[in-house]
Order: C-alpha cells, then sequence, then structure tokens
C-alpha cells in the first residue's frame, strides 16, 4: 500500500522531517490565480524557453476543474478507537446525512441518513458526554489497589458545536488492568464505551426505517495535491525510479511550480493546490507511463521522484479532502 494509509493516519503533532519525508497539503485557485500563475508563459500554456530546464507538456485540465466548488459539510461526529495504537479513519456523521466508515478490510464505505435519521443520530450525541465539551474521561485506581495501574485512551470523538471542534478521549473498561474491579469508573466511561461501540456498527445503531440508501465504496471529490521538492540531496538518499521531468504532467509549466506555497510559508517549498477526481485521474494516467502508481480510491498516495534538475527529490502526494475539510491549505497535510 502507498505511503499515508487511511488505516493508520499520523498523530496531530508535527512529526520531525526525515530525508524522505512526505508532506501533503492544498489550496483553492480561483481563475484568476491559475491565469496570474501562468505568466510569462507561451499563450499555449508550455513552459518558458530555457535550455536549462526541461519543458513541460502542454496542460490538459482546464482552470475550471483544478478549483471545485464544493462548500464543506459540518461534521456531527467522528468516533475512531486505539486498536494496538494504530489509529483508524473510524465512523464520521455529516450534516448533510453522510456517514463515513472503514469496513474490515480498511476501505472506506458511505452511506446516507435520511432527514429523520440524521436527527435520530444527532439527538444521541446530544444525549451523550460529547455534549458536555471537550473533556478526558478516565478511571481512577479503587481503594486497595496500586495506584500505577495502567490504563488506556482508546476511545476519541470529534464533535463540532459553534464554530469550533471539540475532542473527547475515553478510557475502555476492557483495556483497565487488573479488570473492572480494580476501578472507579466513572458514568461517562461506559456511555462512551457504548457510543464507540455504536458508531462502530451503525447498520445495528440505527434503526432500519432511518437510512436513505445501502453502503457503496467512497468516491472523493475534492483532493490535496502537494509537491514537496527537497534539493541538493546527498547521493546515497537519491531514489532510483524515474525523474519528475519525465512524466507527462497535466499542468501548465513545471510540475514543481503548481499551486501555491502554503500561507504563512513552508521551509520545505512545498507546492499545493486543491483539484477534482478527474484531475487526480489524469495525474495517474501520467504517472503510469513510467511505472508509477495512484488512484483516487485511496485516501493517501505519495510517489517519490529522482529529481535531476534540483539535483534532489520531488514528492507527490495527493490525499482526501473529506466533506467537512474546507478546500485550501491550511487543511493538516497528514490527518483528518
Amino acid at each position: 500500500m502507498h505511503s499515508g494509509s487511511p488505516l493508520a493516519p499520523r498523530p496531530t503533532s508535527e512529526p520531525t522531517r526525515p530525508c524522505r519525508a512526505r508532506r501533503l497539503g492544498a489550496l483553492v485557485l480561483a481563475a484568476l490565480v491559475v491565469l496570474a500563475g501562468c505568466a510569462g508563459q507561451p499563450p499555449d500554456g508550455s513552459a518558458p524557453s530555457d535550455p536549462s530546464r526541461p519543458a513541460s507538456p502542454k496542460a490538459v485540465v482546464p482552470p475550471a476543474t483544478t478549483s471545485p466548488s464544493a462548500p464543506p459539510a459540518r461534521l456531527v461526529v467522528r468516533s475512531w478507537t486505539c486498536l494496538a495504537c494504530i489509529y483508524t479513519m473510524g465512523t464520521m456523521v455529516f450534516d448533510d446525512g453522510l456517514v463515513l466508515r472503514q469496513d474490515e478490510h480498511g476501505l472506506t464505505r458511505a452511506r446516507r441518513l435520511a432527514p429523520e435519521g440524521l436527527a435520530w443520530v444527532q439527538a444521541r450525541i446530544a444525549e451523550s458526554p460529547l455534549a458536555e465539551g471537550a473533556a478526558q474521561y478516565g478511571a481512577v485506581p479503587a481503594p486497595g489497589f496500586p495506584a500505577d495501574l495502567h490504563e488506556h485512551t482508546p476511545h476519541w470523538f470529534t464533535v463540532e458545536r459553534d464554530g469550533a471542534t471539540i475532542t473527547v478521549g475515553s478510557d475502555t473498561v476492557p483495556e483497565l488492568e487488573g479488570g473492572p474491579k480494580a476501578w472507579v469508573i466513572p458514568d461517562e466511561m461506559l456511555a462512551l464505551e457504548q457510543l464507540s461501540a455504536d458508531l462502530r456498527n451503525p447498520d445495528a445503531w440505527v434503526p432500519p426505517g432511518l437510512w436513505a440508501d445501502t453502503w457503496a465504496p467512497y468516491r472523493a471529490d475534492r483532493f490535496l495535491l502537494t509537491v514537496e521538492p527537497m534539493r541538493d540531496s546527498p547521493p546515497e538518499d537519491l531514489p532510483a525510479g524515474p525523474d519528475a521531468d519525465l512524466v507527462p504532467w497535466p499542468f501548465m509549466g513545471l510540475i514543481d511550480g503548481i499551486g501555491t506555497t502554503r500561507p504563512g510559508g513552508d521551509p520545505f517549498g512545498t507546492r499545493c493546490i486543491v483539484v477534482g477526481r478527474q484531475v487526480v485521474e489524469r495525474v495517474a494516467a501520467a504517472e503510469a507511463t513510467v511505472g508509477m502508481e495512484r488512484s483516487p480510491d485511496e485516501s493517501f498516495v505519495t510517489n517519490e521522484y529522482r529529481w535531476e534538475r534540483g539535483n534532489g527529490v520531488l514528492w507527490v502526494g495527493t490525499r482526501w479532502l473529506l466533506p467537512h475539510e474546507p478546500s485550501d491549505c491550511s487543511v493538516s497535510d497528514h490527518d483528518w
């Protein structure tokens, strides 16, 4: 599986960047920005004539498809569980009724609630400890038991309320060392244990008549596409794969000049742009000509290229934008 598998989203803290680090990012480009980015280029969209820089093929992506207009939905609830400390996408419910979850094979499936089904789920969330705001619920050792008993926090929940994102964590009873008798377990922890189980199996939780359709593979329609360069790399760090400039990228100009840099600056010079599914399909087709693989049905994909022009390495990444995420580079490049 490509790097950035949906089975193992990275932690929210920013990791130290190794020599082969991969970063994803995005930015909505209005048509004016796209046109401005073409300033100084020949009218046909090819790269300016410069014998020191390989020519890029003509663009086949019209500007309109590089800035999909899909207003983000609001996240009603997300629940995910740390199983052996491997975090998964979990289950997500959005205020348009869309439900996303990963099946037993790690594939993301989608189903939509009927309006009354969405109202039913929202009522269950409002009745739960999640309505109390950000918190961390855990057990404490019972009288007569060692104070250093091990506990674990595998259940996490995220809700959006009044424009803010609220995170709630809770220990789980089966993970408590010594068993339940060794702990004083708060009612909130028991309630969230049940809510986590319910969200992991929404078919058994939501009454059958409250669904609008059946489960189907999720097809993302917005993506972050990023290009991260690393210039002047030590020879031992250069990959043996194809050179990035040999790929017939479906963009105007050179691949390391697409989109824009991150707001506030980026120490690695990562470029980012928001694209639609059709663009990712064209990128994948271009990469296939040099033996590289990419699929818009994978949530995270990063391909590593040799980059002779920069005497280094170039990473080209795509990442799903989920319905609640804005179409810009402010979105986290490594987690939802």
